[in-house]
C-alpha cells in the first residue's frame, strides 16, 4: 500500500472532492484531497481516495469515486508505464479495456491507447522521517553517527582504528562513550 499524488500532463493533481464524491484534475498541490492509496497486487491495482472510495468507471467511461468496495466492477485498474523513460504511468480499466485519462475538467476512460492526456506522473506522498534520540550529554561527550569507508568490501584499518579510539563500534551506530 502506497500514498501518492497523481499528475496530469498538465500538472495538474487528480482531486477527489469532498463534497458530493465528485473527482476533477484541477489540484494545484499535494494536500489531502490529492492523495490517493494504492493497494492490489502485481496484476491489478486499486486508488482509494482520503474518503475511503475508490476510483470507478462505469460502462460509458464515466469516472466516479462513490465505490465503497474495491471488487465492485470498474474498480481494477492495470499499470503501463511509459515507454519514453519518464516514469509516467498509464491506467488501464481491467473491466473496460480503457486508459484513464484527464481533460480540463473532465476525466473519462474511453483511449483505447494512451496518450498525453492519458499519463500520469507518480508524486510519493510518504513524508520520510528521521528520528533521532539523544540522551543527556556530560561535558566532553559526542555523539557520532556514521558510515565507514569501504574499500573492496572491506574497511581500512586506520579508520576502524580512529572509531574505535573515538568509542563507535560499527560503521553505522551510534554510542555515547562514557
Amino acid at each position: 500500500m502506497y500514498h501518492v499524488g497523481l499528475i496530469n500532463g498538465k500538472f495538474k493533481y487528480l482531486t477527489a472532492e469532498t463534497f458530493g464524491f465528485k473527482i476533477n484534475a484541477n489540484g494545484a498541490t499535494l494536500k489531502k484531497k490529492q492523495h490517493w492509496t494504492l493497494e492490489g497486487n502485481e496484476h491489478q491495482v486499486y486508488l482509494r481516495s482520503h474518503l475511503d472510495r475508490y476510483l470507478a468507471v462505469d460502462q460509458f467511461g464515466n469516472v466516479t469515486c462513490e465505490a465503497e468496495d474495491p471488487t465492485d466492477p470498474g474498480c481494477a485498474f492495470q499499470i503501463q508505464i511509459a515507454c519514453d523513460g519518464s516514469g509516467r504511468w498509464a491506467l488501464k480499466n481491467v473491466q473496460r479495456g480503457y486508459f484513464l485519462g484527464s481533460s480540463q475538467d473532465e476525466l473519462k476512460c474511453t483511449a483505447k491507447a494512451p496518450g498525453e492526456s492519458e499519463y500520469w506522473l507518480v508524486h510519493l506522498a510518504a513524508r520520510p522521517q528521521v528520528v533521532v534520540v539523544v540522551g543527556v550529554l556530560r561535558k566532553k561527550q559526542k555523539v557520532h553517527i556514521g558510515c565507514g569507508v569501504a574499500r573492496g568490501g572491506q574497511r581500512e584499518e586506520e579508520e576502524e582504528e580512529r572509531e574505535k579510539a573515538r568509542g563507535i563500534v560499527g560503521p553505522n551506530s551510534a554510542q555515547l562513550p562514557g
